[in-house]
Order: C-alpha cells, then structure tokens, then sequence
C-alpha cells in the first residue's frame, strides 16, 4: 500500500490517490450497481463522505475484473467485446 496517503481520506485525498476527479467519485458512490463503498460520520446532508483505503483498493479490483470480463483479446491484438 502507499504510505503517503492515509488510511481513511476524504473525497479530495481520493481523488488525487485514484488519480481521478471528485465529480467521478460522486459518480460512482451513487450508481447502482456496487456504488464506491464510503461511510459519513453523522446522518446530516452535510456531511462529508469518508473513504477506507483499503475498500476503496478492493472495490477497484472488482471494477477492473468486471471490465475484463466483457472485453477479450482477438486476432491481430484487436479487442472485442464479449457475447453475453
């Protein structure tokens, strides 16, 4: 794990250890399908979303397998998107 960032972050520590904007990690704490784990520390709408490293590494493992799933390497090096 990288030491430079802390264990639990907030959105903006996230986004800079995911190397990706705050509108995205909104985006996907609120999809449907396996949102991004997160936890807030009151009930209040105000309150700001807290992200466990380690859950945030998890979650983006089952990203990237469930990418892999529909894409598969075919001749030439192109790549195809699976039949379901």
């Amino acid at each position: 794990m990288d030491d430079a960032f802390p264990m639990v972050m907030n959105i903006k520590q996230l986004a800079r250890y995911a190397h990706v904007c705050e509108d995205t990690l909104r985006h996907w704490m609120n999809r449907e399908d396996d949102p991004l784990p997160h936890m807030r520390l009151s009930d209040s709408k105000f309150s700001r979303p807290l992200f466990r490293r380690d859950l945030f590494d998890d979650w983006q493992r089952r990203q990237m397998a469930r990418v892999s799933e529909f894409v598969i390497p075919a001749q030439g090096g192109v790549l195809k998107h699976a039949a379901r």
